[in-house]
């Protein structure tokens, strides 16, 4: 499934019964397989992979995909991994990141977030520095969040947003490769500002781009 989802041509359709299989397929592998890193990876990887289909969204809520996702997000974010490469172990975190953004898109999607969740993430995000696409995910995600008083309010006084402004510092002193991954990277960055109503620290961010 990992081969074929990664593979397979945007253009390519598939049919809803085919979409929601595939989606029930990767969550129920990526669940009943939880230290086994290498399966992990392959099925977060073809996880997020679909999600870049809108079609397949829907299927990943009706599966569990945000519950499942915040719990491999609590294993994966912790600590490295004797069975797998530092560099193995950052791609799969980038790609629960991926999925993590995807749920928090969802109003019952957030629902499954815990103030644990944030904590690691925002413990994570200066240890990804060169990982323009987990901080663009992880930003994404801490924008959604805080469009909800509640989330917003903690982040605030967390003080979330000089995180953001200081990863994405980092982040312009070395830049991914690609010039537009990392201004996505920072658009996510201002996107997650605003929603934090953090004008001050939105205006840094967006003299990184100017």
């Amino acid at each position: 499934l990992h081969t074929l989802i990664t593979h397979t041509a945007p253009q390519v359709q598939w049919t809803d019964a085919q979409e929601l299989a595939a989606m029930r397929s990767m969550l129920g592998a990526a669940a009943r397989n939880m230290s086994h890193q290498r399966l992990q990876s392959r099925a977060w990887h073809g996880i997020a992979a679909a999600l870049s289909r809108a079609s397949s969204r829907p299927h990943f809520f009706a599966c569990g995909g945000a519950a499942a996702v915040c719990r491999a997000l609590r294993q994966h974010l912790r600590e490295g991994r004797a069975d797998i490469s530092d560099e193995q172990l950052a791609k799969l975190q980038t790609a629960v990141m991926v999925a993590f953004s995807a749920a928090c898109t969802n109003r019952d999607g957030r629902r499954e977030v815990e103030l644990q969740d944030v904590q690691l993430i925002l413990q994570a995000l200066p240890e990804h520095v060169p990982t323009s696409n987990f901080i663009k995910n992880s930003c994404r995600a801490l924008g959604c969040l805080a469009t909800q008083p509640e989330w917003q309010e903690w982040m605030r006084s967390r003080g979330v947003a000089s995180e953001v402004v200081g990863a994405l510092q980092d982040l312009m002193i070395k830049p991914h490769k690609d010039p537009s991954e990392t201004a996505a990277a920072v658009a996510a960055g201002c996107f997650a500002l605003s929603c934090l109503q953090s004008p001050g620290a939105l205006l840094v961010a967006i003299s990184f781009v100017l």
